[in-house]
């Protein structure tokens, strides 16, 4: 007969060989078990309450520069000149010539054009309409010039702001000079009224431009008229300056 001590220990042998069997079967069944289909996604949460508002964040990089001066500017006519003045900020646009309407007709244009040189036609109708026509404009009383056609150029600056000031050939502080000369117009004894514009003080001539053309416009030097107004400052027997700045 066994003893119990011995009966004892077998038991005790035989726990542990169902034990250390049933954990091998649990981790091959876990091995070899295949994923499960997933289950259906559960339905949405409740929204959470808005949370408190932040701390203003720091300043954001500065910005790209703006626009310079000289992507901007204007124009203006220099009259008597096929050219502009070496400033720096000024070029030519373009050179022409200096024209009016007819000046014994009471009708048609006041003011001067400066047209191009090289015109380009789009529509038009065949044969001279004889309604309103161009002429060229002459210099009257100035001897180096005399009856000879007056060219112009169109002068583009960098400078946003032009005038032309009669009665003086300096500009303002703060303002660049383009160019001075003499207010000129249209005789007072034609029937056609014209605009005043400064005329460059050393005016040239059209090449090949030499003697007068009856209906082309003229230009003349103006005068002040004393008592009228004041003398001094003004003369009376001196022509009207003018100067055209910009800035």
């Amino acid at each position: 007969m066994l003893h119990s001590s011995t009966i004892l220990l077998l038991l005790t042998g035989l726990a542990l060989s169902v034990v250390t069997q049933g954990n091998t079967d649990t981790n091959n069944c876990q091995q070899n078990s295949v994923p499960g289909v997933p289950g259906v996604p559960g339905v949405p949460g409740v929204h959470g309450q808005q949370g408190q508002k932040g701390e203003q964040g720091l300043p954001g990089p500065p910005g790209p520069p703006g626009s310079s001066q000289s992507e901007s500017g204007t124009t203006y006519v220099r009259w008597g000149k096929s050219n502009c003045q070496s400033i720096s900020g000024t070029e030519l646009v373009y050179d022409g010539i200096a024209v009016s309407s007819h000046r014994h007709e009471k009708g048609s244009g006041a003011n001067h054009l400066c047209l191009v040189k090289n015109p380009e036609y789009a529509g038009y109708t065949p044969g001279i309409q004889n309604i309103i026509q161009l002429y060229p404009l002459e210099y009257e009383n100035i001897a180096a010039v005399q009856n000879h056609n007056a060219p112009c150029a169109v002068c583009g600056t960098t400078r946003n702001k032009v005038l032309m000031i009669p009665g003086t050939i300096t500009c303002p502080l703060g303002w660049t000079r383009e160019y001075y000369g003499y207010i000129m117009t249209q005789r007072k004894d034609i029937q056609q009224k014209s605009e005043f514009i400064c005329v460059d003080g050393q005016p040239d001539g059209l090449p090949g431009s030499a003697g007068h053309t009856e209906p082309a416009g003229e230009l003349f030097r103006v005068e002040a008229v004393c008592g009228i107004i004041p003398c001094p400052p003004y003369n009376d027997y001196k022509e009207i300056t003018c100067a055209v700045c910009t800035m």
